[in-house]
């Protein structure tokens, strides 16, 4: 999962963007620029995100630049597994099988409902001019959540061209992750069978009894991932089979643009970009579900039928990208972009950013914005798994690599001050809507197994230099 802006589902890094970006607050002259904003994300009876930030950025006589900036979120809410719905009720128990249990009606899809995190980011560059055409850059970011923790440094240069009206840009970066998860790591592909202890089951009850051995609280794709049934109504136990140690994760990014000065009021943009990641890239709490070949019903747990997922450990991206912004006579401006991912796991994926600010005189401007986003399925995506085929080598339930379309509509209000202070108010509404699913199995083509998403985002931002 790890890491994109926020530490939830990849609607929410969709959703929210950037959360300091574009301000048009100008600090020219200016020794110290602060900006500050605080983003609510709420996803409807999911997910909800809160997240202070702070960017601050030091402007020295040589024109060299220190950029500092913190992070601080926290999440909590249900969050799908991956298991399929059954026309069955489900019920799940609280950690190590205290508290109280959480029922899953018939057709409604199994999630973690007691899911709950924090994170901590702090990242810090250097940005300084080697001549007057050369610049370099390097930095470092650290991040840190109760299961994983990254580390990375990156490293760029640009060199102006054509009376500075053209520049070439280029960097790279590198992160190692530790993968934590409470409880140790599952096995990929193995059962909850083979993974955990469980309870008893009572098969009149029609219910699931999961015995959470891990803690509950997770990240966004999580669930209680021991399991118990006995379709005798007895009770069945099982040692826990999962890995002790830490997982690692090595991701490397690379990017080459060119930003070209088009006349006095447009400015575009060309970028390439590349991202290879190795190690473990498994969700340690996504589940997939072995149905019934016939009647799509998921197969009791004590027959194999829930089990980890599993994915390739290897991942390479590649990403194409272009921006334009013009200035109109009259003061308003135009910003367009368009990115085209692809990626070895099957994946392809378009997003288009439209933002138009109106300046409402001297100091109010409106902004609307309008982002749509499109991908297809990874390869190994199942929505469930047949009982008579062989488990392929690769697998996952995971919705964000499934095939959906995804828009954000919505504004930014905001007042400039003279003195180039910025103080705005952004509200925005995301939707996730999946593809149909063309092949599923029996009573799952009539479930809902991927029901669409909606978010509202909030966020107030206030800049100032001095």
């Amino acid at each position: 999962m790890k890491k994109s802006k926020l530490t939830i589902v990849s609607a929410l890094a969709s959703a929210t963007c950037t959360l300091l970006g574009s301000t048009n607050v100008k600090a020219e002259g200016a020794g110290w620029k602060i900006d500050t904003a605080y983003l609510s994300y709420s996803e409807k009876d999911r997910v909800t995100a809160h997240e202070p930030a702070i960017k601050i950025q030091k402007t020295f006589d040589n024109d060299s630049k220190l950029n500092l900036n913190f992070v601080y979120d926290t999440l909590s809410g249900p969050s799908p597994s991956g298991a399929a719905p059954s026309n069955q009720i489900q019920t799940f128990s609280g950690p190590s099988g205290g508290g109280s249990n959480i029922v899953i009606p018939a057709g409604q899809i199994p999630m973690d409902k007691n899911f709950e995190d924090q994170r901590t980011q702090f990242g810090a560059s250097w940005d300084a001019p080697i001549n007057r055409l050369l610049r370099y850059n390097i930095g470092f970011n650290i991040s840190s959540e109760h299961d994983y923790k990254s580390l990375g440094i990156s490293t760029g240069i640009s060199r102006d061209f054509n009376r500075k009206n053209t520049t070439f840009s280029t960097g790279l970066s590198y992160s190692h992750d530790t993968i934590d998860p409470v409880g140790g790591t599952p096995t990929a592909g193995s059962t909850l069978l083979d993974d955990h202890t469980y309870n008893t089951f009572t098969a009149a009850s029609g219910t699931i009894h999961y015995n959470n051995e891990r803690e509950n609280n997770r990240e966004s794709r999580q669930i209680p991932d021991a399991s118990n049934e006995d379709t005798e109504g007895g009770t069945t136990s099982s040692t826990l089979n999962s890995n002790s140690d830490s997982q690692t994760k090595e991701v490397a990014d690379w990017f080459a643009g060119v930003s070209q000065v088009i006349n006095a009021q447009t400015i575009m943009q060309f970028s390439l970009g590349l991202n290879y990641a190795k190690g473990y890239l498994n969700d340690p709490y996504k589940l997939v579900s072995i149905v019934d070949a016939e009647t799509g019903v998921p197969l009791n747990v004590v027959l194999g039928g829930i089990i980890h997922e599993k994915r390739p450990d290897t991942r390479l991206k590649t990403s194409l990208y272009w921006e334009t912004r013009h200035h109109f006579n009259w003061g308003d401006t135009l910003d367009t972009s368009y990115r085209y991912m692809f990626d070895d796991w099957g994946i392809r994926s378009h997003t288009v950013d439209v933002k138009y600010r109106w300046n409402m005189g001297d100091h109010f401007y409106l902004q609307p914005h309008l982002r749509w986003y499109r991908q297809t399925a990874a390869d190994f995506y199942h929505e469930s798994l047949s009982n008579a085929e062989p488990i392929p080598n690769e697998f996952s339930a995971d919705t964000r690599l499934a095939a959906f379309d995804a828009r954000t509509i919505g504004f930014k209000f905001g007042y400039a001050f003279f003195d180039y202070n910025d103080i705005s108010l952004r509200i925005e509404k995301y939707q996730q809507i999946p593809h149909t699913i063309d092949n599923a199995i029996g009573i799952q083509a009539t479930q809902d197994t991927f029901p669409d998403l909606q978010a509202t985002i909030v966020q107030v931002s206030y800049s100032f230099t001095f």
